[in-house]
């Protein structure tokens, strides 16, 4: 089959001739349908994780079941699942049985690949204590930035701002309902903010995970609220404490939402929710190793799937 393959050093190739996987008891085969770029994946291009040379990337998956293990009662071939593994940057990959949710037919592939971003996004909102009539500050309008802010709409925030430096992500949160975005590489986001709603957010979400933009959370917040770190690189930062102590502010962290996964499948399937406006992109496995090094500077894209088959799926 055919596979986009780690090689080291930030480096990506095709491997048309990568060996086909193979189902033992409890496991599962999926043909997959799309993949969701993670940024997790892009960490391991700029070598801050660390993949085996020769292994396949890709975590956020839709697709079809084409074979069963001996043991598996939870799908049957000919089942559209979402799933959660490695691998997903390939036509097929094989899975245990518990990393398959059953999609039901009101939720496309497409929404498939973003049920589990979409759940990290829930799992954040909860876990930040935001009640309906709260103002809400993201930074970082990358896809879970996003996802995060139709979670919070979803849980009854009066307002999302959102502050990004991308200009497609800047018009992605537009085009997603965002209340305010503002441009942190050209303006003064907490005089800004201050100056449409006061004494800031009840609520920041840290969605990028990058250099300062923790401390930009802080920065957004109204006194006694609470930041709500999401975005991880991997690389070292620093912030002055002395805004925990001048915002009576509180700082949380969220690692993933596995657990509230299925939940974020059952709300696209009641039409409560739909992220796919999101992606800006949908790339074949010739395209993808070109795209990973295009989204280190991520200023025409979102969110990215990869779509093995084309229309030969």
């Amino acid at each position: 089959m055919r596979a986009v393959v780690y090689r080291d050093h930030g480096r990506f190739e095709l491997d048309p001739e990568f060996p086909m996987p193979s189902v033992e008891q409890g496991e599962v085969l999926v043909k997959v349908r799309y993949c969701g770029v993670c940024g997790s994946d892009l960490h391991i291009f700029q070598n801050i994780g660390h993949v085996p040379s020769g292994g396949v990337m890709g975590h956020e998956i839709s697709g079809l079941v084409t074979e069963i293990g001996s043991g598996v009662e939870k799908v049957r071939p000919g089942d559209r699942v979402t799933a959660l593994c490695g691998g997903g940057y390939a036509e097929y990959v094989k899975m245990a049985e518990d990393q398959v949710i059953p999609l039901p037919d009101s939720v496309t592939f497409e929404q498939g690949a973003l049920s589990e971003p979409f759940a990290v996004g829930l799992r954040a909102v909860r876990e930040s204590g935001l009640r309906a009539g709260d103002r809400a500050g993201i930074v970082g309008a990358g896809p879970i930035g996003l996802f995060t802010m139709l979670a919070a709409k979803l849980a009854g925030a009066l307002e999302v701002y959102v502050a990004e430096i991308s200009p497609a992500r800047i018009e992605a949160a537009k085009r997603m309902g965002a209340d305010g975005v503002f441009n942190s590489k050209t303006q003064d986001v907490e005089r800004d903010l201050q100056s449409m709603v006061g004494d800031g957010v009840d609520v920041a979400f840290d969605c990028a995970g990058a250099k300062g933009t923790l401390e930009l959370s802080l920065h957004m917040l109204k006194k006694g609220g609470t930041v709500t770190v999401v975005g991880l690189s991997g690389l070292p930062d620093e912030f002055n404490p002395r805004w925990l102590f001048s915002k009576h502010a509180r700082i949380i962290c969220v690692p993933g939402a596995t657990e509230i996964w299925p939940m974020s499948v059952e709300l696209m399937g009641q039409g409560r929710v739909d992220p796919s406006p999101a992606v800006t992109d949908i790339v074949s496995l010739d395209d993808l190793p070109r795209y990973l090094d295009a989204l280190q500077d991520p200023s025409s894209h979102v969110q990215v799937l990869v779509d093995p088959w084309g229309d030969r799926f």
